[in-house]
């Protein structure tokens, strides 16, 4: 062979290896999109974040059985709380109702539509059964040991389907069967209450 033909050998070769080491073609790889978000805080505790939001399942409740004793089971759940620094001493939180325009304060407005439940709201209360009022400042007993505070703080609650007068025996209100979608925003707030 002539030189030229092996310079031009040597470039096609070359130039073909060349390809086979360049990126893969748009077509030929995925990507992920990963945003980051968080936020600094200056209460002496923070949400766990597997709690920062929560799906209750409240079950089904028949229309005749909740006429009949105005309210459905209970389904407990809880709010934790981690990093709570051992100076913390009162602990404090209050429920708003993001479907609500302020003309309730007993439960959590579900939200409307064709298909939702009417004449019922999701009552909130604490594991002892106290009532929390939308929009009411609410205690919560910071546990401690040897007048530190716990590093984990725990936030009972219960809810469940009522109707909105929450009476036994409410035959003939106007509960209609449909979905029940409501939506709570628990605001915690901790502090070390000495000056």
């Amino acid at each position: 062979m002539k030189k030229n033909d092996y310079a031009l050998l040597t470039m096609v070769s070359v130039l073909m290896s060349g390809s086979a080491l360049a990126a893969p073609a748009a077509n030929d790889s995925s990507q992920a999109t990963l945003n980051f978000s968080g936020r600094v805080t200056s209460s002496l505790c923070q949400v766990k974040t597997d709690d920062l939001v929560k799906n209750i399942s409240l079950g089904e409740v028949s229309k005749s059985a909740l006429e009949a004793t105005g309210k459905s089971p209970a389904q407990s759940f809880q709010v934790n709380l981690i990093n709570c620094d051992s100076l913390t001493d009162d602990i404090s939180y209050v429920l708003a109702d993001a479907n609500n325009n302020g003309t309730t304060t007993a439960y959590l407005v579900p939200k409307s539509g064709d298909t939702a439940a009417t004449g019922v709201g999701v009552f909130v209360e604490t594991s002892k059964g106290t009532p929390v009022n939308i929009g009411s400042d609410q205690k919560l007993d910071v546990v401690a040991n040897k007048g530190n505070a716990l590093s984990e703080q725990v936030i009972p609650l219960r809810a469940y389907i009522g109707t909105q007068t929450r009476a036994a025996g409410a035959i003939g209100t106007d509960v209609t069967a449909g979905t029940v979608d409501a939506t709570g925003v628990l605001t915690i707030r901790a502090a070390d209450a000495t000056p």
